[in-house]
C-alpha cells in the first residue's frame, strides 16, 4: 500500500484532500430514511413499559395502590418505589431514584411504572393506579435553597453512592456542588477601594431544553446468559453500561449497550432516565420492555440547562484595565444532580464569564443548588451559555464606564501570552489579541468605525427591518482528553473498515474517522468505511461530547494510519 502521510505536516495533497467537500458515511442511509433509529427498531415481543409521575413538585408518599391496575388485561408487572428501594442512578452522583418510595422532589419525578403488551393496556395501567399523596412546601427559587433555614431536600444524601471516588464536601445539604475560584483574592477589598470605576451588575438565564429532534428511547431486553441488552439513545454507551451495572448491582461485563444511531444530541443525550426503568421491568417480566419518550415527557423530566443567576462586579483602573472581579453563579440544579458527570457537580464553564481577559485579582464563587424543579445537566456548552452571556454583557458595561468602545476594550484587557484569564486558567497560545486585530482591520476595510461605539447599533434598511452588528469573545478548549479506541481491518481490494463503539450524534465523528485516515494513508475515501459496533464488539471510550471528539478522533486515526502503515513495510 502507497502511503503520503508526513507527520510533519508537509505533504500537500493530504491537506487538498481535507480541503476537498464533505461527504458523510451516513448521508445516504439518513437521505433515504433507512437509518433504524432505536425507536424505529423491532424486538419481537416486546411490551411497553410506561410510569405514574407526580403531579405535584414537593410531597411525601402516604400509600401507593396498584392492584387494580395489575388485574387489568395484558399488564404484565406493576412496580413501585417499595420494590426498588433505594435504587438511585446518576452519571457520577447516584442521586436519583428509579422509583421513588418516600418523597417525590418535582413534577414529572416517578412513582410507579408499568409493563404491557400494548401501549393502550399500560397507559390503562397508569391510570388505574392510585397514589395518596402529603403535599410539602417546595423551593422553586434557587437563591432560597442555600438559606440556613431552608427545608432539605436530600436528607440521606450521605448515604448516596458517587462513582470514581469520595463526592467533594458541600457548604449546604442543598447545594449539589460548589466551586470557589480565587486568584490573589485576599487582596478583593483592597483592589475594589483603588479601583477607579467599579461596575456591578446581575444577569438571569432561563432553564431551556436542548431540542434535539429525537426523544430518547430504550429497549431492554434480558439475555439467557443473565445479562441485559440496552439498546438506547445515550451517546455515551460505556458510561451508560457502568451507570446500570451501579444501580443494580450488577457485573458491567453482562450488559451490552448499542446506541449506533442518534438523532440529534446538543449535549442531554448523554443523561438516561428510561433505561433505568425498564431494566427493572425487563428484569421483573423477563420479557424485553421498550419505552419511547414523548416530546411532552422529554420536555418535563429529561436534562435541561440550568437557569441560573449570575451577580458580577469588577473594578477597573483610570486607563479602563482590569483590577480586581468577584462572580456570585447560582445555578438552579433542580431535585437531582445525577444528570452531571464531572466531579465536583458544577457545569465546567460556570466560571467563564471573564475567561477571555486578564484579571489579576479574582474570587468567583459558583454553586448548583437543588430545587424541586426538573432536573438541570449538560446542554451543549454546559454553564458556559449562560456566564458568557453575562459576561460579555458585562464587558460592554464596563467599556461604557470607562468611555471606550466595546472594541478597544477588548484590546485593552485580552489575555496574553503569560497571563491567566478570567477563571484563574493560563492559556498555552492565547489568541485573543489576534482575533481582535483582525475585526479591527475588517470593520476599517468596510469602512466602518472600528469599533462601532459611535455609530448608531442598529441601522435601519427597510422598513422594520434593521442591521447591526455586535462582538463577543471568548475561549473554548480545543477537546478534552479519554480513550478513543479504533481498529481496522484490510481486505482483498484494499477497503478498509474502521471499527469502533463511538456513535456519530449528527457532529461528523464518522466523516472526521474517514477523511482522516484516508489523508494519512494517501488514499481516497471510498475506500474508508467506518462500521459502529456494540460497548462488547469495541473498547470503551468517553462518549461524545466536551468537544473532545473531533480533536482525539483525528488523533486515533493518525494513530491507526501508522499501524496500518506497519503492516505494509
Amino acid at each position: 500500500m502507497t502511503t503520503g502521510y508526513d507527520a510533519a505536516g508537509d505533504d500537500a495533497a493530504a491537506i487538498d484532500r481535507l480541503r476537498t467537500p464533505e461527504h458523510r458515511p451516513d448521508l445516504v442511509e439518513k437521505v433515504r430514511g433507512q437509518t433504524r433509529f432505536v425507536a424505529d427498531r423491532v424486538v419481537p415481543g416486546a411490551l411497553i413499559g410506561a410510569v405514574l409521575t407526580s403531579p405535584v413538585p414537593h410531597a411525601r408518599i402516604r400509600t401507593v395502590d396498584t392492584r387494580r391496575a395489575a388485574s387489568l388485561p395484558g399488564v404484565r408487572a406493576v412496580l413501585t418505589g417499595a420494590d426498588l428501594r433505594d435504587r438511585r442512578f446518576g452519571r457520577r452522583l447516584l442521586d436519583r431514584p428509579v422509583l421513588c418510595w418516600d418523597r417525590v422532589l418535582f413534577i414529572g419525578d416517578r412513582i410507579a411504572a408499568v409493563a404491557a403488551d400494548t401501549e393502550a393496556a399500560a397507559r390503562a395501567a397508569v391510570a388505574a393506579i392510585v397514589v395518596d399523596l402529603e403535599p410539602l412546601p417546595p423551593i422553586l427559587d434557587m437563591e432560597l435553597a442555600d438559606a440556613p433555614d431552608a427545608l432539605i431536600l436530600h436528607d440521606d444524601a450521605a448515604a448516596y453512592r458517587y462513582l470514581d471516588g469520595v463526592r467533594p464536601p458541600v457548604p449546604h445539604p442543598n447545594v449539589q456542588g460548589a466551586l470557589l475560584v480565587e486568584q490573589d483574592a485576599q487582596g478583593l477589598d483592597a483592589a475594589f477601594s483603588r479601583a477607579a470605576v467599579v461596575v456591578a451588575s446581575e444577569y438571569r438565564t432561563p432553564r431551556s431544553h436542548a431540542a434535539h429532534l429525537e426523544p430518547h428511547s430504550t429497549i431492554v431486553v434480558p439475555q439467557a446468559d443473565g445479562g441485559l441488552l440496552i439498546h438506547s439513545t445515550n451517546k455515551a454507551p460505556y458510561a451508560l453500561r457502568g451507570q446500570v451495572a451501579a444501580t443494580f448491582g450488577l457485573d458491567a461485563a453482562t450488559i451490552t449497550v448499542d446506541a449506533r444511531a442518534i438523532g440529534g444530541d446538543f449535549g442531554a443525550k448523554g443523561y438516561s432516565i428510561d433505561e433505568f426503568v425498564a431494566v427493572a421491568l425487563a428484569r421483573a417480566t423477563g420479557a424485553p420492555v421498550r419505552m419511547d419518550t414523548s416530546m411532552t415527557e422529554e420536555l418535563a423530566a429529561t436534562s435541561v440547562r440550568h437557569a441560573t443567576v449570575i451577580r458580577l462586579r469588577t473594578g477597573l483602573d483610570a486607563d479602563g484595565r482590569i483590577l480586581v472581579h468577584e462572580a456570585e453563579v447560582r445555578m438552579d440544579g433542580g431535585a437531582y444532580a445525577g444528570a452531571k458527570p464531572i466531579p465536583s457537580l458544577v457545569p465546567g464553564g460556570a466560571t467563564s464569564a471573564l475567561i477571555a481577559y486578564h484579571v489579576p485579582i479574582l474570587r468567583i464563587d459558583a454553586r448548583v443548588l437543588y430545587t424541586n424543579s426538573v432536573p438541570g445537566g449538560h446542554v451543549r456548552g454546559p454553564g458556559e451559555v449562560q456566564a458568557l452571556f453575562a459576561g460579555e454583557s458585562h464587558v460592554d458595561e464596563l467599556a461604557r464606564a470607562a468611555g471606550l468602545d466595546g472594541l478597544t476594550f477588548r484590546e485593552r484587557n485580552a489575555v496574553r501570552v503569560g497571563q491567566t484569564g478570567g477563571n484563574g486558567h493560563g492559556f498555552v497560545e492565547p489568541k485573543a489579541v489576534e482575533v481582535l486585530a483582525a475585526i479591527r482591520a475588517d470593520r476599517t476595510d468596510r469602512g466602518d468605525h472600528p469599533a462601532g461605539g459611535d455609530r448608531p447599533a442598529r441601522q435601519a434598511v427597510e422598513g422594520p427591518r434593521a442591521r447591526g452588528w455586535g462582538m463577543a469573545i471568548t475561549a473554548r478548549h480545543v477537546g478534552l482528553g479519554g480513550a478513543f479506541p479504533l481498529a481496522a481491518t484490510v481486505d482483498g481490494d484494499g477497503i478498509i473498515t474502521v471499527t469502533t463503539g463511538v456513535i456519530d450524534q449528527g457532529g461528523g465523528a464518522h466523516t472526521v474517522i474517514r477523511r482522516v485516515l484516508a489523508a494519512a494513508l494517501a488514499i481516497d475515501e471510498d475506500r474508508v468505511r467506518v462500521r459502529v459496533v456494540t460497548t462488547s464488539d469495541a473498547g470503551p471510550d468517553r462518549g461524545v461530547g466536551a468537544s473532545r471528539t473531533t480533536h482525539l478522533a483525528s488523533r486515533a486515526a493518525l494513530d491507526l494510519a501508522g499501524r496500518i502503515r506497519g503492516w505494509f513495510d
